[in-house]
């Protein structure tokens, strides 16, 4: 059978676009799935930087220590005397639970120090600075 020119004219060449699509769509799906969303804490503190630092654990309880020295408890505030019984009150609950310590730069160390002492003599094992990364 002889296709007529008219007919051979009209036969158009194109990519179809739906695989590519489909692909884009599961990547977006599985990039969803598999990323983690971090609560972090509404206090503002100025962090210290590290080349490398690590991402914040999902589950975890979150100490600040702000500019002026003051402590906070997952966004609670708190007397320093007050942090080991309200660290053993959550590690009987789960005791793999990590403690992550957020210190503004412009803290003394000694503070810092006595806050990571409270939290061990509280039951925690998983101890960890959050830090910025350096770009």
């Amino acid at each position: 059978m002889k296709l007529s020119g008219k007919l051979r004219n009209q036969i158009k060449v194109g990519i179809d676009p739906t695989p590519l699509i489909d692909m884009m769509f599961l990547t977006t799906i599985f990039f969803m799935l598999t990323s983690t969303v971090i609560k972090t804490s509404s206090i503002n503190v100025n962090l210290p930087k590290s080349i490398t630092s690590d991402s914040q654990p999902k589950m975890s309880i979150n100490i600040t220590i702000t500019k002026d020295e003051r402590i906070f408890l997952n966004d609670n505030p708190v007397l320093l005397e007050d942090v080991s019984p309200i660290i053993k009150k959550i590690i009987v609950k789960d005791p793999s639970v990590p403690v992550v310590i957020r210190g503004d730069k412009e803290i003394k160390y000694q503070l810092l120090v006595e806050v990571m002492d409270r939290v061990r003599v509280g039951g925690a094992t998983e101890i960890s600075l959050l830090v910025e990364s350096k770009k």
